[in-house]
């Protein structure tokens, strides 16, 4: 007897929708010739493309000119996330109240699957790109759903208290404010607080707009990193409560790369200790006892955990102050190891060592050092004052390499 397979409402979905994912910008480039024409396709990827190489994504406004572009476009990127998303929902159905509120629809693929998952429940959609809005009224009208209400709005206008669920999905980046934040390169910590204070004008919004003790529910695309922290920070600082059985971490395929997404539903008014948020992040590393090697974002989680102060440390910038890297000797806790930490703008590493073996690895640091030199980057020293890095200034040190 056959055994029975778990439920896929997420592919059913899809498959409702017509969408399908692209492996590649081939792919586009393929499906956008079958569907206008050899000679249009290939003038409409050439522009799209050279949109999601400036931006990333193409835009809603070049995407939803039209019904047809946009179901192909939006279904090439996202069918994917979509599938995964969907069936993440439909595992968190306790999450939603009875009126709704989901900020940004696009072309109401999640719009869609959920006001079907809830067919006597009340959903207001808002995006502020009208065109988006119709696209998604169109599917809306396809599924028969008619408990939903399409409005081009800015969330910030609608009225407060209002809402038992408020659902953002991708929307935090588009509302937050990213410049001048020195990426990967600061102390975990100061990346996580640069993070959140871009991110706290959006989460008091959402705690602006649910009653108290609703759900939000969100899916931002981050991996366990330092955005990731920060937007558990603001989320914290906004008086919402993570529930950690609801988090997941879903990874898709994009455009032949794994893309990680952070999804979880939060109660307003019930906040976690500052501390289980952090052990909650930290898990999602894998980081194993006993390791004296790591990699990726467990190296910085290391350091911000474990470090007593640096032997030895460097920034390494441009000519114009910007971060390309960061190369330190750490102390520990311990008198007998020390900690080497290096990151090169791509990859970064730390390793614990026995101290017997400082020299050596103060050469190699140096080595590393000599080699961003010849490529023209700068170190900037650093010290450590109250648990904190504290750089050297940039200007007296072009200052005195001058003199030398």
């Amino acid at each position: 007897m056959a055994k029975n397979k778990r439920r896929d409402a997420g592919l059913e979905h899809v498959l409702q929708l017509g969408i399908s994912a692209f492996k590649n910008d081939k792919d586009i480039v393929n499906e956008l010739s079958r569907k206008y024409g050899q000679k249009e396709g290939a003038r409409l990827a050439q522009e799209l493309l050279e949109d999601v190489e400036e931006g990333g994504r193409v835009s809603y406004e070049k995407k939803n000119r039209d019904y047809d572009l946009a179901m192909l476009l939006s279904g090439g990127y996202d069918a994917n996330i979509v599938r995964a998303a969907c069936n993440w929902l439909a595992k968190n159905k306790i999450a939603f109240g009875q009126n709704i509120l989901e900020i940004g629809c696009d072309c109401g693929f999640m719009t869609c699957f959920m006001a079907a998952m809830f067919p006597e429940r009340h959903f207001v959609t808002i995006d502020r790109n009208n065109a988006a809005i119709e696209i998604a009224r169109k599917n809306s009208l396809k599924f028969g759903l008619k408990n939903i209400d399409f409005i081009c709005i800015e969330a910030a206008d609608l009225p407060a208290g209002k809402f038992d669920t408020v659902i953002s999905m991708r929307t935090l980046f588009e509302n937050s404010d990213r410049e001048n934040i020195r990426e990967h390169c600061e102390q975990l910590m100061v990346q996580a607080g640069a993070y959140a204070e871009k991110f706290d004008a959006y989460a008091k919004l959402l705690s602006r707009l649910v009653k108290e003790e609703g759900t939000i529910i969100t899916l931002e695309q981050m991996g366990t990193d330092a955005a990731f922290l920060g937007w558990l920070k603001s989320l914290h600082d906004s008086d919402f409560g993570v529930n950690f059985v609801s988090c997941k971490q879903l990874t898709v395929q994009e455009n032949e790369k794994d893309v990680p997404y952070q999804a979880l539903v939060a109660y307003k008014g019930k906040t976690n200790q500052w501390e289980d948020l952090y052990a909650f992040w930290e898990s999602g590393l894998g980081i194993a006892p006993g390791e004296s090697v790591f990699h990726g974002w467990a190296a910085d989680a290391l350091v911000q955990n474990s470090c007593c102060g640096v032997i030895e440390g460097y920034f390494i910038t441009d000519k114009d102050n910007n971060d390309v890297g960061k190369g330190a000797i750490y102390e520990t806790e311990y008198p007998e190891t020390v900690m080497y930490y290096f990151y090169n703008g791509e990859e970064r590493f730390l390793g614990v060592y026995d101290r017997a073996g400082l020299d050596q690895i103060r050469t190699d640091l140096q080595e590393k050092i000599e080699t961003n030199r010849k490529i023209g980057f700068l170190e900037v020293p650093f010290t450590m004052q109250d648990g904190k890095e504290q750089r050297q200034d940039l200007a007296d040190l072009l200052a005195g390499t001058e003199k030398e």
